[in-house]
């Protein structure tokens, strides 16, 4: 009896071994799929910005956005779904305070932003857009996103995830102001 229960005990142990193996290949699968999806965006420091249309989210206006050469462009890419977003609208709203005279600024929202998921978007006054469904693909990247971009369309900069550590120093820098820090 003992030598049966040894058995099943080594064949639970095999199955173990082998159902974890598979899990972390599986895992390693999906890091590397994220990373890919990463590097996909369109917007890239040193390269021209693509032209998009976008769609005001409080009147379905289409808009397109283009670089005149007038104002550099602070592009803040959010989803009212997205945690990181939600912890960093104060510093979104405190960049934008700051730097609005200086800057058109232009919020995109992946997803439409109702009463209940506004929390996510920063309250500053000036439309949340959608993008157009012909200019999806350039918003690949992930969220939050924030890109600046000369006034003739070059990207300046492209940084990722909410403004935290090295990033917020780096944004801090860049525009010549100080941030609150994320809501946790």
């Amino acid at each position: 009896m003992t030598q049966a229960r040894n058995g099943w005990v080594y064949l639970l142990l095999l199955a173990s071994i082998g159902l974890n193996s598979y899990q972390s290949w599986k895992l390693q699968q999906l890091q590397s799929n994220v990373l890919e999806v990463d590097g996909e965006s369109l917007f890239k420091a040193n390269e021209m910005a693509p032209d998009l249309t976008l769609v005001d989210q409080s009147n379905g206006e289409k808009v397109n956005l283009t670089h005149d050469g007038q104002k550099p462009t602070l592009i803040y890419v959010t989803s009212p779904t997205c945690i990181w977003c939600q912890r960093n609208a104060a510093n979104v709203e405190a960049l934008v305070k700051a730097i609005r005279t200086k800057y058109r600024i232009v919020i995109i929202a992946t997803r439409p932003v109702g009463a209940s998921t506004s929390e996510a978007v920063p309250q500053v006054g000036i439309p949340i857009y959608a993008v157009a469904a012909e200019s999806k693909t350039a918003l690949r990247g992930g969220t939050p996103q924030a890109i600046a971009i000369d006034a003739y369309g070059k990207v300046d900069k492209v940084w990722r995830g909410a403004f935290v550590d090295r990033t917020k120093r780096d944004i801090e820098s860049v525009f010549g102001v100080s941030l609150p820090g994320v809501r946790m």
